[in-house]
């Protein structure tokens, strides 16, 4: 009998989701929408042939030597070289360029006496990208080029540099990158965005759908004229709400992962349980929330602009511990911050089932706490429609 409730529910939800427009946009239309526009925003993921401008005062064969292997990196192009600053700088603030590199008079011979050459690279803010890959790819290569030049000088005083390139290099860097091992900011970026998006229709959708049971008597026609229980009508929106969105993020992952080409690491059934776990805590959570509301525009217009303070509740745009501590635990009771975590563990690391259960447990636990509270709530709201009263 029980189960059988829950079917007449979740089918009613889903006759209510197809008979409203609203609610035909924000669970049918918006989840492909939206991940497409806010997606291609990062459609060039990586930087390629950048311009830059290069202000040679020079003009000598090692200072020639430097700018054109800047030139033969990917992501840089030289567009411009010449011994004028101002003109540069002109084309730099106009968008011409992307940056200027300045290698000033008394470069060569700096180098070849052992002193230093101090090189100056500036770069226009305006695209963030081109301040970590450009910036990192032309300090390196101005590094090998005067590992180089200080090769030659040792070598040439007897210094054993060429059998043992330490004496050139005295000190190495290795390092690896914990997230995001494209080292791209669209890959780091955009599983969190697409994450965000969907999570965040699932938690507005539900919201509305429950607080449009306040007209035209939902609540009468499901808990009085229909009889049914409490338990049933929870469960019953709640098993379509996750079915839907479950549906839509398998139809992101077919057409708008590839479009972009977003790299997704770690397991597939492991991407598909935080989901499923994800999308019960945001559902359930939105029908409690939901229910406060009188009217559906009320919750899109208010909700609507919470997707942008749960983001930055997760932890995903910088590290979790530098928020207040009030703030940790505000951001624990929200769906988001463990799952955005979650994404991270799955897509930019790569990592398995131990690393993610601490996130599966969060949310399993915010799926009990907001079935409890969407439970207690509708069985107030049952009490007042079984007696048919209009002030419930």
């Amino acid at each position: 009998m029980l189960i059988r409730q829950i079917q007449q529910s979740a089918w009613r939800e889903f006759l209510r989701m197809l008979r409203d427009p609203n609610l035909v946009l924000v669970l049918f239309v918006a989840p492909l929408a939206y991940t497409a526009l806010y997606g291609s925003i990062y459609w060039n993921k990586a930087e390629v042939d950048v311009p830059v401008d290069v202000v040679d005062r020079d003009h000598s064969t090692l200072s020639r030597r430097l700018w054109r292997d800047i030139d033969a990196l990917q992501d840089v192009r030289v567009a411009r070289c010449g011994g004028e600053e101002t003109i540069s700088r002109d084309r730099l603030e106009r968008g011409i360029v992307h940056g200027i590199l300045l290698i000033p008079e008394g470069y060569e011979e700096a180098l070849k006496t052992g002193r230093r050459a101090v090189v100056h690279l500036t770069l226009s803010p305006g695209r963030l990208l081109v301040l970590s890959d450009i910036g990192i790819g032309i300090s390196r290569t101005v590094a090998t080029n005067g590992a180089r030049v200080t090769g030659s000088v040792l070598a040439r005083q007897g210094v054993p540099v060429f059998q043992n390139s330490d004496y050139a290099q005295p000190i190495g860097v290795t390092w690896t990158p914990m997230f995001n091992p494209w080292l791209t900011y669209g890959d780091m970026i955009l599983p969190a965005l697409l994450a965000v998006i969907l999570i965040q229709l699932a938690f507005i959708g539900s919201a509305a759908a429950t607080a449009a049971e306040w007209g035209n008597g939902g609540w009468v026609e499901v808990f009085q004229r229909q009889g049914q229980r409490t338990g049933a009508v929870v469960t019953g929106k709640a098993v379509m709400f996750i079915a839907v969105f479950l549906i839509f993020s398998a139809l992101v992952g077919c057409t708008v992962v590839p479009l972009f080409d977003i790299h997704v690491g770690g397991s597939v059934a492991l991407l598909f349980l935080l989901l499923l776990f994800a999308f019960a805590a945001a559902v359930l959570m939105g029908m409690f929330v939901g229910s406060y509301f009188r009217h559906r525009l009320t919750v899109f217009v208010v909700l609507g602009f919470s997707s942008y303070p749960l983001f930055m509740l997760s932890g995903y745009a910088w590290p979790g511990a530098q928020l207040a501590p009030w703030l940790r635990t505000v951001s624990r009771l929200l769906p988001t911050t463990p799952f955005l975590r979650g994404i991270g563990t799955l897509t930019q690391m790569g990592n398995g089932m131990p690393q993610l259960l601490p996130q599966l447990l969060n949310l399993g636990a915010l799926i009990l706490l907001f079935g409890a509270t969407a439970w207690w709530r509708f069985r107030g709201i049952a009490r007042k429609a079984i007696s048919a009263d209009p002030h419930v």
